[in-house]
């Protein structure tokens, strides 16, 4: 699988001419207070304990830009691996979710490949 990096050259117009500053994104949710506006992913707002009514939008979840995890084949039958795999598909999980996924923040797949 191809990883990708969104940088500012992959802007193709910029209509109002806005100054676009690439930094870590860590770092974003400590200087909103210093810029207008701030790209940051939803797992690191989530990470941020910031508030998501505050965004003026969310992120659409593109296939390259989802966080798959994967394993080596010599282990796809480990102990380790099914119980990664059970854990994920428990009713456990389910209900942590339901918790704790206000506005349906976290986009889940249905099912593990």
């Amino acid at each position: 699988m191809k990883r990708h990096q969104v940088t500012s050259s992959d802007i193709v117009d910029n209509p109002y001419n806005l100054e676009i500053v690439e930094m870590d994104t860590y770092q974003i949710p400590r200087t909103l207070e210093d810029i207008d506006y701030g790209v940051i992913s939803g797992a690191i707002v989530y990470s941020a304990g910031m508030d998501t009514s505050s965004s003026l939008l969310n992120e659409e979840i593109v296939d390259e830009f989802e966080i798959i995890a994967t394993v080596d084949e010599e282990n796809v039958d480990s102990e380790w691996a099914q119980a990664v795999v059970d854990a994920y598909q428990s009713d456990e999980f389910a209900e942590f979710l339901d918790e704790q996924n206000e506005d349906d923040y976290w986009n889940i797949p249905e099912d593990l490949e």
